[in-house]
């Protein structure tokens, strides 16, 4: 489109020849700036905090994709959105960098400017979604919270076509690719399930170890062991209670005491059975051992 009609318009910004609903409306007439010059450069429709005041409704244009990829707002945005006199946000964002501990505070937001109506340049914040969720923790209202979830949900968005794009512009996998990461995979799931097994396996082996020890008939038993082989159920404390006397009884027959590892309680004396014998032979009188 070379020549101007009724139809266009040239942007002395960037000197194209544009239709006229390139342009933003302006009063009776339109903005002299096209949209993407407008939307570059920040400059405002009109000479309020609102920015493009027609779009800014819709909740995609809160958010845009940083040169970095990364998905930001600004502080005009945010007043706009919430309503708030952009001078007020400035300071907000200012009085939290000013008393910010946090080193992390400090990368979320950074410094800009946008050109006004008077081509002048003016202060704005450009900031990132934990730094935006820093500032809205501030703001109140009935509408406040409509207006943060908004936000999130542009947030989300817009971190979801940045993610489409990235994994679009990556070139496609060859088949021997494929094959590779299919076989690293399966490996790295057969070492999990190998994991898995040798562990229940080594616990398998334990219990039965411990079963045999405290069920088995060989000269030393524990207390509870001895009370199982004669189908007697030993509470904890009258087993601490024969511990006691087997314990005594060996110390004066002179007959040494072995130690098992019990997972509910650690490790536990064992005894001769002649011992034990004549311990719960004291304690239960009509049973014979």
């Amino acid at each position: 489109m070379n020549d101007l009609t009724e139809n266009t318009r040239r942007c002395p910004k960037c000197g194209r020849v544009l239709p006229k609903s390139e342009f933003y409306p302006k009063g009776k007439g339109l903005q002299s700036w096209c949209k993407d010059c407008c939307k570059s450069h920040g400059r405002l429709r009109n000479g309020t905090t609102g920015i493009y005041r027609k779009e800014i409704t819709d909740m995609k244009d809160l958010v845009f994709k940083g040169e970095n990829g990364l998905a930001l707002t600004n502080s005009l945005l945010v007043a706009e959105k919430f309503g708030k006199n952009h001078r007020d946000v400035l300071e907000a964002v200012r009085r939290m960098l000013t008393t910010a501990e946090n080193s992390a505070v400090l990368r979320m937001f950074v410094e800009s400017h946008y050109v006004n109506e008077q081509n002048r340049e003016q202060p704005m914040f450009i900031m990132n979604r934990d730094g935006f969720t820093l500032l809205a923790m501030g703001f109140t209202g009935k509408r406040a919270m409509q207006f943060k979830l908004e936000y999130i949900a542009a947030f989300n968005s817009m971190e979801k076509s940045i993610r489409q794009a990235q994994e679009a512009a990556l070139p496609p996998k060859s088949g021997a690719e494929l094959m590779l990461m299919y076989a690293q995979q399966m490996v790295m799931q057969e070492r999990k399930l190998l994991a898995i097994e040798n562990k229940t396996q080594e616990q398998e082996k334990r219990l039965i170890e411990i079963e045999a020890r405290i069920n088995s008939t060989v000269p030393y038993t524990t207390i509870v062991g001895f009370g199982n082989r004669y189908g007697l159920r030993i509470p904890l404390e009258k087993a601490s209670a024969l511990g006691r006397i087997a314990t005594n009884l060996c110390k004066r027959c002179g007959f040494e005491m072995g130690k098992v590892q019990d997972p509910r309680f650690g490790w536990v004396k064992t005894y001769p059975d002649a011992v034990l014998a004549e311990t719960f032979q004291k304690e239960y009188k009509n049973i014979k051992f």
